[in-house]
């Protein structure tokens, strides 16, 4: 999962233009916050290529907010406090990590968030022990 800021990005008009544009591109599931002006999609790139394409139609990137997200899947059983669940949702907050989903099932998170900030979060839960 990629994100990143178009600061130029203000209507509806400008909404169907980057998704179309990023469509044509082969990148997937896009959805744009035009409130924010954030895109998050899936696909394979580079950061020079994000901004190249969307260039091309005269809109600009903060290179600055550009990350490279994925996918994990985690739980720890230290959760099951209460204390701690609210420590891991302000840390979830702070750090720029997103619950996707909770699998009722198997008792997991799933999370979107850079590797940087999940190995962050893991050190943080391990500390809470």
């Amino acid at each position: 999962m990629i994100k990143f800021q178009v600061d130029n990005m203000s209507c509806g008009s400008c909404r169907v233009k980057v998704k179309a544009k990023l469509e044509d591109n082969g990148f997937e599931n896009i959805n744009i916050d035009v409130n924010n002006n954030y895109v998050t999609m899936e696909g394979t790139t580079t950061k020079k290529e994000v901004i190249d394409i969307l260039a091309s139609i005269k809109y600009v990137v903060d290179e600055n907010t550009y990350e490279d997200h994925k996918i994990y899947t985690y739980w720890d059983d230290i959760l099951l406090k209460e204390e701690s669940m609210n420590l891991f949702n302000q840390f979830l907050e702070e750090n720029n990590i997103d619950i996707i989903d909770f699998d009722d099932e198997e008792i997991t998170f799933k999370l979107q968030a850079k590797e940087s900030n999940f190995n962050q979060l893991k050190e943080y839960i391990s500390s809470l022990k």
